[in-house]
């Protein structure tokens, strides 16, 4: 997986704004899905479950450019999705088991405090030694496409 944000603090890193890349490197969900057939061949249904993911470390940099020597921890957070789509199946193909997929999901995830540090040091960065915090809540929304082969040799 290769989504990427970024995220701008309202803090002034010595008399400039910082900004930070952000990735999504990894995620996983766990959920069931009920469905109708609307057509012999195209099935549309509702997706509900149990999700995590995980966001890379955060190095901010300063508008120059410049980076700031220090970073936001790598996390991962765990909340819920909703999604809906459709199926639609090539069975006029002389290939059976032949789908496409089309789905809009969206993700929630918990709120965190992550502490900015000192990579150099480890230790807390700003805020009298007791580290600047980013309030982070995490949102994400996907759609995806995929052709999906099926193997129902027992159908």
């Amino acid at each position: 997986m290769d989504l990427r944000g970024s995220m701008a603090t309202l803090l002034v890193n010595l008399g400039f704004p910082t900004v930070a890349d952000e990735k999504e490197s990894a995620a996983w969900a766990l959920g069931g899905r009920i469905g109708y057939l609307i057509a012999p061949n195209v099935l549309t249904y509702l997706d509900v479950g149990w999700t995590e993911t995980h966001f890379d470390q955060m190095q901010p940099m300063r508008n120059s450019g410049a980076l700031t020597g220090n970073a936001f921890p790598q996390h991962t957070y765990q909340g819920w999705f909703l999604g809906s789509g459709f199926e639609y199946a090539f069975n006029w193909l002389p290939i059976q088991g032949l789908f496409w997929r089309s789905e809009y999901r969206y993700a929630s995830y918990q709120r965190d405090d992550l502490r900015e540090f000192v990579i150099a040091t480890g230790l807390p960065a700003g805020n009298a030694g007791l580290g600047n915090v980013l309030h982070s809540k995490k949102d994400v929304q996907t759609v995806t496409s995929s052709l999906v082969w099926r193997f129902n040799w027992f159908h």
